[in-house]
Order: structure tokens, then C-alpha cells, then sequence
């Protein structure tokens, strides 16, 4: 709580769901290591307009997920064109404290014992605002935060080149058996 301010999501109901248009993004969407597209849900161009202001997250804001799989922690790399859903907060910091620290804290061993502590529900997990607010975390020298945020940056792109050749070397497999075959 001393650390960043919250702003939970909104949930628009399912009817607002569609096809296509601005993203919603609910708590499936979000992994330790960024965005994911499965079972993407879009809102209207005019919902989302009266949406953006309270409900778009934005680079450098950490995204924290609250219900359903509570504690899952994503630092926004880049604007969005979308709004959150109810079972995510928008974390935005207070402290000067790197933001890929706090979300490795909130993604480790030690936040994810939190979570598992206080959140609660028969059905689903909800882990509410105020017992957030008191999760600890333990705060290292700034130049200690910015090397691990560093080794987490390099992380992710190294996950994300990964991707991007396992990719490309599928789509050469099919070229090599889409020629074979013709």
C-alpha cells in the first residue's frame, strides 16, 4: 500500500462482449511473462470510449490480477487500446522503486505465498484490495533493483526472440513440405 496506488477494473457485463473492436482484458490474458490472446473478448468502439480514461492501462503500470488465479503480476511494456476487467488492478507507483522489481516480488515464491494466504472464495479466488495492500515487500538498493529489472527485461526479450524463431522455423517446415508435395 506504500508503494503504489490501485485502480481496480470495471466488468461491462457479458453482453458487451463482441468479436471485435478494443481489447478486454481479463485475468486470462495475463502471464508472468506479458499478454496472451486466448479466448480474446473485444468492446464496442463507444464503450470503450467512455471506458478509456478510468479503465486503460498504461506503459510502465503493472498489471496485478485480483481474482480467479490472484497474484499474477505484469509490468505493460507499451500503451494498449484497451480496458481492464474487474478481477485486475492497475498498480501504479508511488515509490521510487523499479516496476520490473516489484512485479518479480509479486511473481515470486514470496508474493505468490501471500496471495495464496489471503485470498479466499469457494469458487473462485478473489484476493481483496486491502489485503494487497499489505502484502511485504522486502527493498533491495535501488542499483540491486535496477540489475535484476535489467535481468528480467532481458528475460523477456529473450523469450519473446525465442518465440519469434520458433515461428519462423514452423512456417520454413511448412514452405519445405508445401513444395515437396506439389
Amino acid at each position: 500500500g506504500d508503494l503504489v496506488s490501485m485502480k481496480k477494473g470495471i466488468e461491462p457485463g457479458s453482453e458487451a462482449y463482441g468479436e471485435e473492436g478494443k481489447l478486454f482484458i481479463r485475468v486470462s490474458n495475463i502471464t508472468k511473462q506479458g499478454l496472451v490472446d486466448g479466448n480474446q473478448k473485444y468492446l464496442s468502439e463507444k464503450l470503450y470510449e467512455k471506458l478509456q480514461k478510468d479503465y486503460q492501462p498504461k506503459e510502465g503500470e503493472i498489471l496485478l490480477t485480483k481474482d480467479a488465479s490472484p497474484g499474477i503480476a505484469y509490468v505493460l511494456k507499451e500503451n494498449i487500446e484497451g480496458v481492464i476487467s474487474g478481477g485486475i488492478l492497475r498498480l501504479k507507483l508511488k515509490e521510487d522503486i523499479e516496476p520490473e522489481y516489484l512485479a518479480l516480488c509479486m511473481n515470486s515464491a514470496i508474493g505468490q505465498m501471500q496471495a495464496e494466504r489471503d485470498a479466499g472464495g469457494s469458487i473462485i479466488m478473489h484476493w481483496k484490495p486491502e489485503e494487497i495492500k499489505k502484502v511485504l515487500i522486502p527493498i533491495l538498493a535501488r542499483e540491486k533493483q535496477r540489475k535484476i529489472a535489467e535481468l528480467v527485461s532481458q528475460s523477456h526479450e529473450s523469450r519473446k526472440k525465442a518465440k519469434q524463431l520458433l515461428e519462423d522455423a514452423k512456417r520454413k517446415v511448412e514452405e519445405m513440405i508445401e513444395s515437396q508435395s506439389t
